[in-house]
Parts: C-alpha cells; sequence; structure tokens
C-alpha cells in the first residue's frame, strides 16, 4: 500500500479548509508524513495593496506567514506545522507547491469564501481535481470531525482497486466502516413495438446480472482485504439504475456516508483529465467528501 511522505493542504480561512486542515492532519500522523499548510495571497489582491496603500510586498508576505502560523495552531492546538504563503494566482501555486514538494496528497475544502451554493464544491476545488497529478481530497463544510461511514466506489479497474486501499485505509485510521459499491448501469432495448424516431426503450431483466456482479464484487474485495481487514467493518453492495450519477449521489444521500472515494481515468500525458459522467457529477454535488484517485502516472504541466 502507498506510503505518504508529503500532503499539501490548501488554507483559505473558511470553515471548509479549517476541517480540510483537521484530516491532513489525522493523515500526516497516520503516515508520519510532512504536512505544508499552503495559502496564496492573491496576486490581484497585492496589486491592490501596491497602489492604494502603498504597501511593501515582503512586508505584506511577513504578516500573512505570521498570520498563517497562528490560525494553524489554533485549529490544529499544535504549533510545529509546517506554513507557507506566497504571492500568485491560487490554482497555479497550488499545483506548483505539489509538483515542487514532491506531495503525495491534495487536500482542500470543498468549496471557499466565494462559493455561495454549500451543496456544491466550488470551481476552484473542481479544477484541482482535474488537474492536480496527485490524489486530491475535498472536505465538505460539515465534516468537522473523523470520518465515520466511507463508500468506495468500484468499477472493477486498477485505479479504483487503489481508491478501494485508500479507503480502507482511511477507514482505519479513523475508525470508519466501508462500503464497497459498484453501480450497473441499466441495459435498454429497442421496444419493437413502436419503431423510428420515437421508438421506446425497455430495461432488460437485470436480477441475473445484479446477483452476478454482487458475487463479482464479493470476491473482488475479499481478495483485495483478504479473510480480515484489519478490524474494519466490510459490506458490499451493488444497485442499479438508468442514471449510475443519480443512483449513486442518491445512495450517499440516502447512507448517511461522510466520504466517497472513487478512481479518476485518464490518459498519461494529456493536459486535461477526463473524468466521466459519473465522477464528474460525483465530485460537484455528492452531499459528503469526496477523495479523487488519478490513474497511474497522470501529469499535468503548469504553464
Amino acid at each position: 500500500m502507498k506510503d505518504l511522505k508529503c500532503i499539501v493542504v490548501g488554507v483559505d480561512y473558511s470553515e471548509c479548509s479549517d476541517n480540510a486542515l483537521r484530516e491532513a492532519a489525522r493523515i500526516a500522523s497516520w503516515h508520519d508524513a510532512r504536512l505544508i499548510c499552503f495559502h496564496v495571497f492573491e496576486e490581484e489582491i497585492m496589486e491592490d495593496f501596491r497602489k492604494h496603500y502603498e504597501l511593501d510586498s515582503e512586508e505584506v508576505l511577513v504578516n500573512a506567514r505570521e498570520h498563517l502560523a497562528r490560525h494553524v495552531e489554533s485549529v490544529l492546538l499544535r504549533a510545529d506545522a509546517e506554513t507557507k504563503v506566497v504571492i500568485g494566482y491560487p490554482f497555479k501555486e497550488v499545483l506548483r507547491e505539489v509538483e515542487e514538494s514532491k506531495a503525495d496528497l491534495l487536500v482542500l475544502g470543498s468549496r471557499g469564501h466565494r462559493q455561495k451554493d454549500s451543496r456544491r464544491s466550488g470551481v476552484f476545488a473542481a479544477r484541482c481535481i482535474r488537474k492536480a497529478p496527485v490524489e486530491v481530497m475535498l472536505v465538505r463544510q460539515h465534516q468537522a470531525r473523523p470520518f465515520e461511514s466511507i463508500v468506495a466506489c468500484i468499477d472493477f479497474s486498477e485505479t479504483s482497486r487503489i481508491a478501494a486501499r485508500r479507503a480502507l485505509e482511511i477507514a482505519r485510521q479513523d475508525g470508519a466502516s466501508v462500503e464497497f459499491l459498484h453501480v450497473l448501469a441499466t441495459p435498454l432495448v429497442a421496444d419493437g413495438s413502436n419503431l423510428g424516431p420515437g421508438m421506446f426503450m425497455t430495461a432488460l431483466d437485470t436480477e441475473p446480472i445484479v446477483e452476478s456482479c454482487e458475487a463479482n464484487l464479493k470476491t473482488w474485495v475479499e481478495e483485495l482485504t483478504g479473510e480480515d481487514p484489519v478490524g474494519v467493518m466490510v459490506t458490499c453492495v451493488v444497485k442499479e439504475g438508468i442514471s449510475p450519477s443519480n443512483v449513486l449521489i442518491e445512495h450517499l444521500s440516502e447512507g448517511g456516508a461522510d466520504l466517497a472515494v472513487l478512481g479518476t481515468r485518464g490518459r498519461t500525458g494529456l493536459r486535461s483529465l477526463l473524468l466521466g459522467t459519473t465522477a464528474e457529477r460525483l465530485i460537484h454535488e455528492a452531499p459528503c467528501s469526496t477523495l479523487a484517485i488519478k490513474p497511474e502516472g497522470f501529469r499535468y504541466e503548469v504553464s
């Protein structure tokens, strides 16, 4: 299992980022990893300071670093956390820090001060999930405590295998349960009673398919965890529906999960990551925190 060496957590002083900071600290402690608490002082704000207040950039940075250190200490109740403040554009600076520090994980609040809709992830957070070359965890505003119920979204790919391992790891860390969930898209066939552009689509009988998926998922999880998943309570669930994303989001809402772990998909060398419809919707609309696992070898160059 991957051993995390360095974790970068973005701090923007929102409630979401405070919760992200706490979770990042728990993960760092579990792995004995370096924790970098990172804040970007936006270039546009600095320009206003220079223009209207005649403040020196270095003076502003010194004050910002002192403020960040005090804030992190007040949230984590310790004074030994590493803090860093830079001037620039948040997206580019965060990705640059991830690259330069050789971070294994980026942790962010799911939305910042500018995001009004608390039900959706902010644009900045979603963009980082697309582009950051590492795993990205988005922590929701209400997630002030360790996770209790984790859902690992499984499609039997190698990336979802990594996601499953990470879900088990966090469950052991936080004392949570893990549900391995596979969503089957309901197969549809054309109804010959009404041919043409307005033809009806009829769902096939999915009971045998669901039973087969349940058996495959159980075997897959047993191979992953062994006979004893180290004290973690594990369950396997297969659901089906015409819209997998709807099924997944409804399941997370009804089940009260507080973390969903999923693998994204993409190709090495592409400048953008294709998440897929289900992953895209989950990241934006999930009622809980999310952890996105990247395909092996994914890279993004910061221009």
